[in-house]
């Protein structure tokens, strides 16, 4: 696996690639600190492996001639909005008018069991 530039490639196969370039300590570093460069994945993950496309191994590439984040690609803010949709809202306001209520399952006027009473620092 590695042997031509058209097949995937392991982590290992592109260390020995990179040899006398970049060593496995920084090129996880940089791995790690730059996932994505000119619009797609430097590397992928399957599972715990580290893979790369030929694609992928030609941006890593690239990203190493230019290590100034400037040139990479702007991450996207993925968030969602604090109020739900007017939709979502009446939606899940339906469900809870037609849903009975709930039955109380605690007995009443009993302890919980399962606090015990300290007697470590009880006074004498």
């Amino acid at each position: 696996m590695g042997e031509t530039p058209d097949d995937t490639m392991t982590f290992q196969d592109v260390l020995v690639r990179l040899k006398g370039r970049i060593g496995r300590t920084k090129l996880r570093e940089h791995l790690s600190r730059v996932r994505e460069f000119h619009g797609g994945p430097t590397h992928r993950r399957w599972g715990s492996r580290i893979i790369f496309y030929p694609a992928d191994y030609s941006r890593l590439l690239l990203s190493l001639e230019c290590p100034s984040k400037s040139t990479s690609a702007p991450i996207q803010k993925r968030s969602m909005s604090v109020e739900p949709s007017k939709d979502r809202a009446f939606t899940k306001a339906q469900e809870l008018l037609t849903q009975g209520r709930r039955k109380s399952t605690a007995p009443n006027g009993r302890q919980n069991s399962g606090k015990k009473a300290s007697t470590a620092n009880a006074p004498l």
